[in-house]
This record gives structure tokens, sequence and C-alpha cells, in this order.
């Protein structure tokens, strides 16, 4: 992407990963998702080197991790779908709520919309971001307030009060987001102050991402309401804050600055003869890494430095750059822009931000992976589950061969940066926890399986022995209708209804007459034991027990 020529202060990328259902089901296939995608909004952006950044960028990447950086023509390669907002762009709107002598106060920034990009990957989650020049506001609460309350799609938390958004927008959330190119793309989260609708739509998120993705074919999820619906359901993956890439030209930053200077990369020496930098216990950049809009985070002096030492990389810091990452965000800080620095913005745009989609696309599947665990381990296990098991562990192995890489780049500084965002994020050791949960509801699911078979394998032998007891009962009637003739019972007309009823000869013909339905009724018997209708195979030989004796004390009496 390239530059505009007026001057630049700050550069932000807001990222929310989310996943997709239908119908209650993950889409995991590409080609669906493909389909339910706007086309009148949203243009797919397939492989093409049309810059030197973008020949650079395909570059950088390893062969086999660029097919789930590209979109490419041939529709059976697809690991990813790469969207761009075709509308035109205008402004991000950020409003503010602060307090200044007792008296509210609502400070606006405007920000300008390079891109609006959407991520679909196979996994069923996405990634919709927003990258935005920020030309007006060049101070360090301006660039972290941006930051915090630019970021949050739903509250954090509500108040007793009212109304319920009064606190957390005094903290954290924005008091109204919007997009000046699109109608009705203002959210003031006013929805959250009536706690009856907040209960009907406990996973909704900013009405400007459902407006942007387009409300004819995506909605958030309405928990209470269990209506199945043709649109597509998203819900964050990971919780109200999306994640951050910035980068900011501080004048408080210097090229190979000199000991005991102010500047955030300049050092001084103690009595050890250690240096010791200050970014290590300065504010400012332990906001920028963690996100902090006005309170810094952490009170412990010790904590701090131990917390900054950690999740900063420092390999150009006497070139006036530092890199900070944290779970949630990913930061650049630089001296202010100039053409000796600005391929470092570039870099960030490009290289830096498709690592980053690829740990988000990570670590939204392995959550939605195991939010499938969970939801076939609390159902009843049966043919579906087995069918819902048997997907998951599909999807798991194309996940493991398609998107989860240890290494993404042979440039050093990639390798190392990727790593730090992956140990951030927990990928590796979430990845273990989930094969773990994953092979344990295989081996459950085993276990099950062969509960059955020998549950189908015992009705099977009690069907046998039902079978050979029905063919010893026709055996006898058999012989008594053969040693009877006709003959021997010629004046049964004679007879009264009651001696002819008791008739012998009668019986064995109503017998033959009421043998099939005998047989009906234990196949009927059968079935319910295999749907667990009925507990047991007693019940069945109880059944058949009755009617064995019935049968004996007839052939006693007119034997």
């Amino acid at each position: 992407m390239k530059l505009k020529e007026n001057s630049i202060n700050s550069y932000h990328i807001f990222m929310l990963p989310f996943e997709c259902r239908k119908n209650g089901k993950v889409i995991t296939n590409i080609r669906d998702i493909r389909k339910d995608i706007d086309s009148k909004k949203w243009q797919l952006k397939v492989l093409k080197i049309e810059s030197s950044l973008d020949y650079n960028q395909y570059r950088y990447f390893y062969d086999n991790v660029r097919k789930a950086i590209y979109t490419y023509e041939d529709e059976d390669k697809q690991t990813v779908l790469n969207y761009t907002y075709k509308e035109k762009l205008d402004k991000y709107v950020i409003a503010v709520k602060d307090k200044e002598h007792e008296e509210e106060v609502v400070e606006e920034y405007e920000l300008e919309i390079e891109q609006i990009t959407l991520k679909m990957y196979a996994t069923g989650v996405g990634i919709i971001s927003f990258h935005l020049c920020n030309k007006k506001d060049g101070n360090e609460d301006d660039i972290l307030k941006i930051n915090e309350y630019g970021r949050r799609v739903y509250p954090q938390f509500l108040s007793e009060e009212s109304p319920a958004t009064k606190a957390v927008k005094s903290k954290f959330l924005a008091d109204k987001l919007q997009i000046k190119f699109m109608d009705g793309s203002e959210d003031d989260f006013s929805i959250y102050d009536n706690i009856s609708e907040v209960n009907r739509y406990r996973d909704y998120i900013s009405r400007i991402i459902i407006n942007l993705l387009g409300n004819e074919m995506f909605n958030c999820r309405c928990s209470s309401s269990g209506e199945e619906t043709e649109k597509i359901e998203i819900t964050p993956i990971i919780d109200d804050r999306m994640f951050t890439i910035c980068w900011y030209g501080s004048p408080r930053m210097k090229y190979r600055p000199e000991e005991d200077q102010i500047y955030i990369n300049s050092f001084k020496i103690n009595e050890k003869g250690e240096r010791k930098y200050n970014y290590l216990s300065d504010d400012f950049w332990y906001k920028f890494i963690f996100v902090d809009g006005k309170d810094k985070g952490c009170e412990d002096y010790e904590m701090t430095e131990e917390l900054l030492k950690e999740h900063t990389y420092t390999r150009w810091i006497n070139y006036g750059t530092l890199y900070g990452i944290s779970r949630y965000s990913f930061v650049l800080l630089t001296t202010e822009l100039c053409k000796d620095n600005q391929f470092l913005l570039s870099h960030l745009q490009t290289m830096y931000y498709e690592m980053v989609c690829l740990v988000l696309a990570q670590r939204a599947s392995i959550l939605s992976f195991s939010n499938r665990v969970t939801e076939i381990t609390e159902g009843n296990f049966n043919q579906n589950s087995i069918d819902d098991i048997q997907n998951l562990r599909k999807d798991y192995i194309n996940f493991i061969n398609k998107i989860y890489f240890r290494e993404v780049t042979a440039q050093e500084q990639g390798i190392e940066l990727y790593d730090k965002i992956v140990q951030f994020c927990r990928i590796d050791r979430d990845i273990k926890d989930l094969e773990g949960e994953i092979d344990g509801l295989h081996q459950y699911v085993l276990l099950e399986e062969e509960r059955e078979k020998r549950s189908r394998e015992e009705n099977t032998n009690a069907l046998l022995a039902i079978i050979t007891i029905i063919t010893s009962l026709f055996a006898v009637p058999s012989f008594f209708t053969g040693f009877f003739s006709m003959d021997n019972f010629r004046g049964l007309s004679e007879k009264s209804f009651y001696e002819l009823i008791i008739h012998p000869y009668v019986l064995l013909q109503l017998f033959y007459i009421l043998s099939p339905g005998f047989i009906f009724l234990l196949l009927a018997i059968r079935y319910c034991l295999r749907k667990k209708i009925l507990n047991g195979s007693k019940f069945l030989f109880s059944i058949i027990g009755i009617l064995i004796f019935l049968y004996s004390i007839l052939i006693i009496i007119y034997g």
C-alpha cells in the first residue's frame, strides 16, 4: 500500500477475529463461504503481483505458508478467501467521553480509512480489518485513546447505575463508533442500556461490523431465540477487543541517542557498569504495548520492567526502532516518519500484518475447535455425535496441515517476531491441549462404538434364540395338525360357542393365524431394545416366557 503525500502521525489496523455458523454449525466449506459473501460490497482479491511491495511480501514467506495468505485462481487450492471493501471509503470516527473539571466532554478522532479487508478461512473463522491513517492527532495521549477506544466492539462490563454503559464508557468503551461512508453505520452501544435487549442479544457486536458484512447474509448470534436462520451468525471468538496493530513516529525516539538523554531509546550506565534503557521504565511505552488508554495497567516497578523487557523486540533500538508484542497488540515505535524509515511502515502494513493474521487465525481456530469439542461432549451420544466428531477430526487435520506453522519465513527478524507473537498468543500450548481434547473425544467414541457393537451382538443372539423357540413352537402344532384329520372333528358346528373356542383344533388354527402378530411383537420389542426405549433383554425374555407358559398349559389340558 502506498503512503499518501500528507504527513502521517500514526497508522492503525484494528482486526476482529470471529466465528461463522449457519443453523448452529460452523461453516468450514470454503465454497459455501464464498457463495454467502455479498459480491456487491466485497471484491475477491486473488494473488497478483502489481508492485514491488507485492513482490517483497510474496517472497518473504515460505511457499506452503503463502497458501494460507493468498487466494488463488484455482478454487481447489483455497485455504483462505481475501476480500477488500468495494464501496467508497471515508472516515472512521471514534467519539470518546472524558471528564474535564467535572464536566463530561466528548472528543472525536477522525481517521482516514485506507481500506477494509476481510479474510475467511476454511476453519470457519474470519478476520475483518480496518486499515486507518491518522493525520490530525499526534501526541501520545491521542494515540493511546485511539487504540483503546477504537478497538472495542461491545461493553466489557455493565454497571447497575443508569445508563448501564456509563461507567464502561468512561474507562474503555467509545461513546460512539461511526463509519461515515455508510448509512446507519453508527453505533453508540445504547442497546446495552436496556437489560431486556441485552438478554435477547447476549452475543451482539457493534452494528458497524454487521453493516459492513451485509445485513442480508450476516447477523450477530441471537443467544435466546433458538430460531434457525439461513443467515450466517457471527460472534467474536476472543473477547470485546479487536487486535491492534499500530505504528507511531514519536519525537521522543532518536537515531543513535547518547547516554543520559531523555529519549525512550536512550540509556544510562549504572554503578555496576550495566546499560539500562529508558524504555524499561517509560509509562507511554508500557501503555502503547498493552493498549492502555488512560491508566497504566501495572503499578509495580519491577514487574513493569520485567514485562517490558519480555515484550519488547530491541534489535534496532539504536536506529530509533522498537517493536512491542502482546496477546492483543503488535506495535512499532520509530522516529518521526521520513524517507529513511518509511519502509518500516510498509513492512508493518504488508508482511507483519499477514504474519499477525496467521497467528490470529490459528488462535481463533483453536478456540472454535475447543467450542465444538465442548458442544459434542455436552450432547447425547448418538450417530450424529459420531459424524460431528469425524468432521471435527477432519477439519482439525486440515488446520494443522494448512494454517498452523512453526515457522513462516527464512528471514531472521521475521523468525524472531513470529516466535514472539506465537509465544504471547500461547499457540503451541493451546495446540497441545486441543490435541488432548480431540484424542480424548476420539477414544470415547471408540469405547462407545465397542459398547454399541457388544449390545448389537447380544441383541442378535437374543433374536436367534427367539427364532429357535418360535421354530420349536411351530413344530408342536404341526405334529398335532398332521396327527388329527378333519374327520376327527366332524360335528364342530353342533358344538356350543364355548366348546368351539376351546377345541384343540380351533386353537391350533388360531395359533397359525396369530403367529405373524407374535413375531411382529417380538421384532418391535427388539427394536425398542436397540433404541434403548426398553432397558435390557430381560423384559424380552419375560414376554417369551409368559407366551411359552400359556401355550404349555393349553397343550397339557388338551394334549
